[in-house]
């Protein structure tokens, strides 16, 4: 599918909808839609609505040649189905919950289907729609699962008398195009439904890659500053961005997935001879899609194919167990990145294709700002290169001088969305005796790497409007000198890593002094030193290295015209390797990385480990390490400054590039260029009187964020949340702890200390693989203070809450019970750690009460009175202390009596033995008469003479009741 101004890209994407085919097309699902019809037929076709800014900037009046003929093919045509205001809102607040830790509904992506029936057209609108088309003679051909794009194809004559635009013929370059010479226009009726029209021109996005001068093999200096040719190898950048240590741990993209637009296919022989010639084969694997409405260009030998193979070299050379999968259209670059986001093909998407805002046109802005909006809402991180021309992305680089910039500070309409992370270019500020200090003397057996470290980095700029060219040459006084200096013609070219403030997303015309729009300013974008306030969306957000050789380094590829790639040849030989840099090269290097991370962050609920857009995270990262401009972290600011070189600090996630700048060489005259000398020819393009643009501290608009140190970045993000909800319960000598689980912890440790605050560094466990652990062998009576961390294979996170209790004392023993009258005294061993005991009785073994019946008894001795003589009692004791407590001692039980005046009964001595005692004296036994015997009686006595030496002594003795 076509877009217009270069835009492939855009064609096929379309305002953000739902997710199936109506029952018209065939072989599609279909969903329940959400809102209602928007299209009430018949339609007038006397009403009109012009939509406003859609005629490429590219289809001047001095290119134009002509009338295509009325049969002309065209193929990509396309609706972009609108949402409604309430739709538009719902969305918005859906994606920002997305990313929202906070919010239930964090990382929980929808399917194509699922946001088809949120968000998408409905049938009704789509049947309305098509019926039209049917009508004026064009063939329908699908309705996008996300029903939010109609496609469609027909001829001249048919789009001609639809949308009352003719199409013509124009000369660009050399190469004939075809394009709409007015704004088209739609029936009135349609306005709710149709945001615009794509594929009435096909000017398509163009790549983002620079080839570097190259003589038998050899980097030309452009500048002859004293740098030295260095390809920038795979495992060179391992070793520059930090990659080794995840690769040494296994991170190597296993399990991820990597889309790649295209617009040729390649031969696979070839990416595979760079990962083998360059030590960075490993599993990856390569498939081919091609989509659905489109066909398979195949391989173009040309500047697409190039592309192509670089993309895949590049994500596959980072992410060396990931799948790559490659999606060549015939109708561009946008149909393939539609496809991909459509039909949900993988977790990222890496795009190395641009055009500026203005020549995307307004049709085009809304069509790629909806496709990653859609691709948010499913999950999908989407990588853009930011383009390769700095700040003048309406300007088409030439690597032949003199070629100023014409149309002003622009940036590339596909980066500049909210909803793609857009990827610069850097260069290394390495020069003269410093080469040595970065850069081996021979290049690795098996790899051919010779980078030694992190080495500082500049803005990619190949212009004569780069600033680190006055300290290099200091005899000129400024740029501007520089450029006018007729020896120095060949510098005056548009090439740098793309940067700026997006401000022309609704263009009213083809000029830049038509512009109008610009995304605002997303909420995200805030809380990082550096940042314009400026209320846009500015651009890159990260950068890295894209250089094509100007200042001697450059990426070195395979690609078509490599059948071998034999390091060892040489580029100009059909058996040797391409030298390249651009953003093209830094995009998918980047997708490789989010590659890397995705490998980390798999889940039993997140099976792909998918991030969605991640730029929130990049930005709350950064905010973490820079600081803001009301509160800067000079420390990390200090430490993280790329111009350090190898001395760099440790611990950076981002290394912030402080040197140099993206701003281009402009036309005096032209828009945006300040000209400083009367009679130059060339001036710099600024912004607000300033060059456009320079680095400063933290954010800028030349490198964004900066670069990454690929495993801190990683590390920081694979490492689980600290675990939340730790509890301490005590028990004899241990003490349990539980906590909620944290996200990808594969095992947790367990820290101890008697002083809150005061953990050991060592864990007390280690390896614990629940959300519960026992510490045992404590202290009876001692107070601990616990913290838990999850370990996973990033390292080990933050500690959790703390959480403390004091071990409960050990259990009373020994327990002894001795009757009283009406009491019982209780004896038992002191227990460990206790500061007070409790008793516990009952009636019945076994059955104490639950509550005790005297508590705070600080000895180990107690008295229970109040007791029932003759009732048999039994009791416990448990032990306490702050931490509550123990479980009860042994059981023990008495049973109080009276105490006894005579011997043995132990009961009150009944009046009748008084009698007996008397009887005595008259040496015979006696029983009590009858009516005394009836009496009931606790116990009766039998009298018994017993002769003793003249005298007679009674004994009494029990005698059974009678």
């Amino acid at each position: 599918m076509r877009w217009s101004s270069r835009s492939s890209l855009l064609a096929t994407t379309i305002l953000c909808a739902a997710a199936v085919a109506v029952t018209a097309f065939p072989g599609r699902a279909h969903s329940q839609q959400s809102s209602g019809s928007s299209l009430v037929p018949p339609v007038d076709e006397g009403a009109r609505t012009r939509l406003p800014g859609n005629v490429s900037a590219y289809a001047r009046p001095e290119r134009d040649v002509g009338l295509v003929p009325a049969s002309q093919s065209m193929a990509g045509l396309a609706f972009i189905l609108k949402r409604s205001p309430a739709q538009d809102r719902d969305l918005e607040q859906f994606l920002s919950a997305q990313q929202d830790p906070k919010s239930r509904l964090y990382h929980r992506w929808l399917t194509t289907e699922q946001f088809a029936s949120r968000f998408g057209a409905t049938d009704a609108d789509v049947r309305t729609l098509s019926t039209w088309l049917k009508s004026h003679g064009f063939v329908v051909k699908s309705v996008a699962r996300g029903r939010d794009v109609l496609h469609f194809s027909g001829t001249e004559a048919q789009v001609e008398a639809a949308f009352h635009t003719q199409i013509h013929y124009f000369v660009l370059g050399g190469e004939r195009h075809w394009a709409n010479v007015s704004d088209p226009q739609i029936p009135t009726a349609f306005t709710p439904a149709v945001a615009g029209i794509l594929g009435l021109n096909d000017f398509r996005l163009r790549p983002q890659h620079h080839r570097a001068t190259a003589e038998t093999g050899a980097l030309r200096p452009q500048f002859n500053a004293g740098a030295h040719g260095h390809a920038v190898a795979p495992t060179d950048f391992a070793t520059i961005y930090n990659v080794t240590p995840l690769r040494n741990k296994g991170v190597t993209g296993a399990g991820a997935t990597i889309a790649i637009a295209a617009q040729s296919n390649i031969n696979l022989a070839t990416p595979r001879a760079f990962w083998s010639a360059f030590g960075a084969a490993n599993n990856q694997t390569v498939t081919f899609t091609v989509p659905t409405d489109a066909s398979d260009p195949g391989e173009k030998a040309d500047a697409d194919e190039s592309e192509a193979d670089l993309d895949v070299e590049m994500a596959g050379a980072i992410a060396q167990d990931a799948h790559l999968i490659l999606i060549p259209s015939s109708l561009g670059a946008a149909d393939s990145a539609e496809y991909a986001v459509d039909n949900n093909l993988a977790p990222i998407l890496s795009i190395s294709f641009g055009a500026c805002e203005l020549a995307l046109t307004t049709a085009g802005n809304t069509a790629i700002a909806a496709l990653f909006q859609k691709a948010a809402a499913l999950g999908i991180t989407v990588v853009v290169a930011t383009g390769d021309s700095g700040s003048a992305s309406c300007d088409v680089g030439d690597t032949t001088g003199p070629a100023p910039a014409m149309n002003g500070v622009a940036v590339s309409g596909v980066a500049s969305t909210p909803y793609a992370t857009a990827v610069g270019g850097t260069d290394f500020a390495v020069f003269g005796a410093a080469v040595a200090q970065y850069w081996g003397v021979a290049n690795a057996p098996g790899t051919f790497s010779d980078a030694l470290s992190y080495m500082p980095e500049m803005p990619w700029n190949d212009s004569c409007a780069n600033p680190v060219l006055l300290q290099l040459f200091p005899a000129y006084a400024s740029n501007e000198a520089f450029c006018n200096d007729p020896g120095k013609a060949f510098s005056v070219v548009v090439a740098g890593g793309g940067g700026g403030t997006s401000n022309c997303t609704a263009p009213s015309g083809m000029t830049p002094a038509t512009c109008a729009g610009g995304y605002p300013q997303p909420a995200w974008q805030t809380g990082v030193i550096g940042l314009p306030e400026n209320g846009h969306r500015v651009i890159p957000d990260v950068s890295f290295f894209a250089a094509a050789g100007a200042f001697g380094n450059s990426w070195i590829i395979c690609d078509y015209h490599n059948t071998t790639c034999d390091p060892n040849g040489s580029a100009a030989a059909a058996d040797g390797y391409e030298l390249i840099g651009g953003t093209s090269a830094s995009a998918p290097a980047f997708a490789g990385i989010v590659a890397l991370l995705l490998q980390t962050q798999v889940t039993a609920a997140s099976p792909d480990g998918r991030q969605g857009l991640i730029n929130p995270t990049l930005y709350q990262l950064a905010g973490a390490e820079f600081g803001t401009t009301e509160a800067p972290n000079t420390t990390q600011l200090n430490h993280c400054n790329s111009s350090s070189g190898n001395a760099v600090g440790n611990a950076c996630i981002f290394y912030d590039v402080t040197t140099g700048g993206n701003a281009q060489p402009c036309a005096t005259g032209s828009p945006d260029c300040v000209t400083q000398t009367g009679g130059d020819a060339y001036g710099v393009l600024s912004s607000s009187g300033t060059a456009a643009y320079t680095t400063s501290t933290g954010f800028d608009l030349a490198t964004g964020l900066g670069s990454l140190n690929v495993t801190n970045f990683v590390t920081a993000l694979w490492i689980s949340p600290a675990p939340t909800g730790l509890t301490a319960t005590p028990g004899e000598g241990t003490i349990a702890l539980k906590w909620s689980a944290s996200t990808r912890a594969q095992s947790y440790n367990v820290y101890e200390g008697t002083a809150a605050g005061g953990e050991s560094p060592a864990p007390v466990l280690t390896g614990v693989s629940g959300t519960s652990a026992t510490v045992a062998a404590l202290a009876y009576g001692q107070k601990y203070f616990y913290r838990v961390a999850a370990v996973n294979g990033g390292g080990t996170s933050a500690s959790s809450n703390e959480a403390s209790t004091t071990v409960l004392p050990s259990i009373p023993s020994a327990l002894v019970a001795t009757a009283g009258n009406g009491s019982v005294t209780l004896s038992w061993t002191a227990s460990s750690g206790a500061t007070s005991y409790n008793i516990y009785q009952g009636t019945t073994s076994g059955a104490e009460s639950a509550s005790p019946v005297q508590t705070g008894i600080t000895g180990a001795t107690a008295s229970v009175q109040g007791l029932t003589n003759g009732q048999a009692y039994f009791f416990m004791v448990t032990a306490e202390n702050a931490g509550g407590r123990s479980a009860k001692s042994n059981e023990a039980s008495a049973t109080p009596q009276a105490p006894s005046s005579g011997g043995g009964g132990g009961g009150a001595v009944d009046p009748w033995i008084l009698l007996a005692l008397v009887v005595l004296a008259a040496r015979q036994a006696w029983h009590p008469p009858p009516r005394i015997a009836a009496r009931a009686c606790a116990r009766c006595w039998s009298v018994a003479p017993v002769p003793n030496a003249g005298r007679t002594k009674g004994s009494v003795q029990p005698a059974a009741p009678t």
